[in-house]
């Protein structure tokens, strides 16, 4: 080889080895930025959207806290107008003698076809175990259905009839952790 072959193959291995170097610096500052939220979220980005859904679940969490603290969440009844209520987050505990607690909130009611639909879910992922509702004079039990991050009940569908008064409890029970949550059927 030449000197100026020489020459030429050292400038392109400098190259090469710049933009290598300079592509792994901006990966890592991608990742770093991603993982710092540096940047919003790109439309379609899984991972960000669990982000922000842990986000929004985080700072309804903090509101229940704070609701308590004001002493607005001892298990009092809601008047709402909705016969389907997503934002309904009443989370009552019962204390164990071990003290182990289960976070339980109403995700929908309704009353329609002659049925009271009432969903629940639970703050853990916890594989068995019982939700029980009681609602003037009837009571119900079902299974606990465990999801990949939480649980919940596997529903309550009640007929009209078969109940009296408007005022419930639903209570959680799984080894030795429990949780409830009461409210009003509006209908």
């Amino acid at each position: 080889m030449s000197k100026k072959q020489q020459k030429r193959t050292r400038r392109i291995w400098k190259v090469g080895v710049f933009v290598v170097l300079f592509l792994a610096a901006a990966l890592v500052v991608f990742l770093v930025g991603r993982e710092m939220e540096w940047w919003g979220c790109a439309d379609g980005d899984l991972m960000c959207a669990e982000s922000e859904n842990r986000d929004e679940e985080d700072d309804e969490v903090e509101e229940d806290i704070e609701k308590d603290d004001a002493g607005l969440s001892g298990g009092e009844d809601f008047d709402t107008s909705s016969s389907s209520i997503e934002a309904e987050k009443n989370v009552v505990h019962d204390k164990t003698p071990t003290g182990e607690t289960l976070g339980v909130w109403v995700t929908s009611k309704s009353v329609s076809g002659g049925m009271l639909r009432i969903r629940v879910q639970i703050d853990q992922n916890i594989s068995s175990g019982t939700c029980a509702l009681t609602i003037g004079g009837y009571s119900k039990e079902v299974p606990v259905i465990a999801e990949p991050q939480s649980a919940s009940c596997q529903g309550f569908d009640v007929p009209v009839g078969e109940y009296s008064g408007n005022s419930f409890v639903i209570t959680v029970k799984s080894g030795g952790k429990s949780g409830s949550v009461s409210g009003v059927v509006d209908g």
